[in-house]
């Protein structure tokens, strides 16, 4: 399974992404930029509601994608065979145009908002509850985060996850289905 973490610079995307891989959950005190990608590996339990006979764990690659414009190059390749996209913006902006990330990454792949989420990090304080959804997600379910409670964001990554691992079940096997009917 393959996700992708994608938002402008400086938004916390790394942060975040290290938070769902377990590698981290404080920040480091020193701004460095993603240089391109980052890929994390998660190994997880199948979600008991679509779990498959035999089916042990699920290898997903967290792809934490550079906000930076000057890899646009690149995204092409970031979106190769994506399954899923997690949105990160900076919650105290006011009024982030998240357009372009959407235009860009589950348009272009044809992925359903379902299979997206927004995560409008709080880099300092605690979610305020009143967050208006920025253009281009309002058909994203979005989460408040701050690294104060980090429960939330495994929470909002676990609930995309199983919504994710549905769709790649269901299309195994609509696709298993067709081999045998052909």
């Amino acid at each position: 399974m393959k996700v992708l973490v994608v938002g402008p610079p400086s938004a916390g995307k790394t942060t975040l992404a290290n938070v769902i891989a377990g590698h981290s959950d404080t920040p480091s005190v020193v701004y460095h930029p993603t240089s391109g990608v980052r890929i994390l590996e998660i190994e997880k339990e199948p979600p008991r509601a679509n779990r498959r006979a035999g089916e042990s764990s699920i290898q997903i690659e967290l792809w934490d994608c550079s906000g930076d414009p000057r890899y646009e190059k690149c995204w092409s390749a970031y979106r190769k065979g994506a399954h899923g996209v997690i949105f990160v913006f900076d919650a105290s902006e006011v009024n982030p145009d998240m357009e372009e990330w959407v235009r860009n990454f589950p348009q272009k792949i044809g992925i359903q908002p379902s299979q997206c989420i927004a995560l409008a990090h709080y880099k300092s304080g605690k979610p305020k509850g009143s967050l208006r959804a920025p253009r281009g997600l309002e058909r994203v379910s979005i989460h408040e985060t701050s690294l104060d409670n980090t429960s939330n964001i495994h929470l909002a990554f676990d609930k995309l996850y199983g919504i994710i691992y549905g769709a790649m079940a269901e299309s195994q096997e609509k696709a298993e289905k067709e081999i045998m009917n052909a």
